[in-house]
């Protein structure tokens, strides 16, 4: 990993990946465009923006907040106090990412899952 490009680049990159383009991004989330596109440019996002922006997404509003950099609200910390390690981790991996409709029966019986992080 050569360095964490900024939360703008990576929500281009993941809304790019779920086939969004800013004005489905603007509907899904409910927040202006020159809000998303403040963002998209380099903008610290706001908390209200990152909450909506993550259902939008398909991902968890918590795991918004890191990739963003912003403090998790208390209401969505996670319980793991040791969870921060695994944030490069996740990043690398979400950023190769291909997006694609996950087929879930048979999927856990077939894939070893490697849990620790490199």
């Amino acid at each position: 990993m050569t360095g964490y490009p900024g939360f703008g680049v990576l929500l281009a990159k993941l809304s790019d990946r779920r086939q969004l383009d800013i004005g489905a991004l603007t509907r899904r989330t409910g927040v202006s465009e020159p809000e998303i596109q403040d963002v998209l440019g380099g903008a610290v996002p706001t908390p209200s923006l990152l909450r909506k922006v993550g259902p939008a997404l398909g991902l968890h509003a918590e795991d918004i907040f890191v990739f963003a950099g912003v403090t998790v609200p208390d209401d969505l910390a996670p319980l793991d106090a040791g969870a921060r390690r695994w944030v490069p981790y996740v990043v690398e991996h979400a950023e190769r990412m291909r997006y694609r409709p996950r087929l879930v029966e048979g999927l856990v019986a077939k894939t070893r899952l490697d849990l620790e992080p490199p």
